[in-house]
């Protein structure tokens, strides 16, 4: 069945989904790079002008937003949603409760990870 303004057929539609989360997924810039070959090589990008403008143009354009090797090392945090205030509390829950369970953190220290966390939104 062929579905999508590329008019791809389902296969295809999963195919490029593969190569363009290899890209995201990719922790370095070198392997974000060689990810990014693999997609230029591969018979979808190759054999479709309509494929190669909307990869070009709506996402290799803006890689560093989406791929992992842009992201700044000491900024971890899996985003899930798309409220990054929403993230941060879930993420700062679950650490308290993880560490309540066996010790009772003081309110300050509660306070410094809070503001810790903040600076990096």
């Amino acid at each position: 069945m062929i579905v999508g303004k590329n008019k791809l057929a389902d296969r295809k539609q999963r195919d490029l989904l593969t190569l363009l989360r290899s890209i995201a997924w990719a922790r370095t810039e070198e392997s974000c790079l060689l990810a990014l070959g693999t997609l230029r090589d591969s018979y979808l990008y190759k054999d479709n002008q309509q494929v190669r403008a909307y990869v070009e143009q709506r996402w290799l354009a803006i890689k560093e937003k989406w791929c992992r090797a842009y992201v700044p090392e000491a900024f971890h945090v899996s985003v899930t949603t798309n409220n990054g205030f929403e993230t941060m509390n879930k993420n700062l829950k679950a650490f308290y409760l993880k560490i309540s369970a066996s010790v009772l953190l003081p309110i300050s220290l509660l306070k410094m990870l809070w503001i810790k966390v903040m600076v990096h939104v």
